[in-house]
């Protein structure tokens, strides 16, 4: 996906963003690559190199609780409330991590797009692959904000809120 500025209308735009990572929780989600790269407490068998590693149950714990803070951030920094935004545009890792961070922030479900039960997990090119099926759909059009957000190995997270 690709948003560009518009020299135009220069109220349209990217007007927040931000991008963390910790890695201090790196055993949780790795890719191991050589012998030196798994970490001390993990069972020999568990690990097999070049093949993705997650504790499914940290992994879950972490990323309901940054989904839930990444929006409360960027709707603050903005001064926007969840009503001034058309869509939150959300990574399709795992619908159970979406549908709580949902509740525990109050979205409305017509506010959050879910496409992970009909193409899976498709990875970095979640949120451009819902934000191009609601454009099409009619359900984000110009002069909407929304709020895109996404999580990544190696706990890395972003939001960005648009202007369309």
């Amino acid at each position: 996906m690709v948003l560009a500025r518009d020299d135009e209308h220069p109220e349209r735009g990217c007007i927040y963003q931000k991008i963390e990572s910790d890695g201090r929780g790196w055993e949780n989600l790795y890719m191991p690559r050589k012998e030196s790269d798994v970490p001390s407490n993990a069972a020999p068998t568990e690990v097999r190199l070049g093949n993705l590693r997650m504790n499914g149950r940290e992994v879950y714990k972490f990323a309901v609780k940054k989904f839930q803070e990444v929006i409360e951030d960027a709707l603050e920094q903005t001064g926007l409330a969840v009503d001034d935004v058309a869509q939150f545009v959300c990574h399709q890792s795992n619908v159970r991590i979406i549908q709580s961070a949902k509740e525990k922030i109050g979205l409305p479900d017509d506010k959050v797009y879910v496409n992970i039960d009909r193409y899976g997990n498709s990875s970095a090119g979640s949120v451009g692959l819902c934000f191009d099926q609601l454009w099409r759909a009619g359900k984000i059009k110009r002069g909407d904000h929304v709020v895109l957000v996404a999580f990544g190995a190696g706990m890395t997270w972003s939001s960005s809120v648009w202007r369309i």
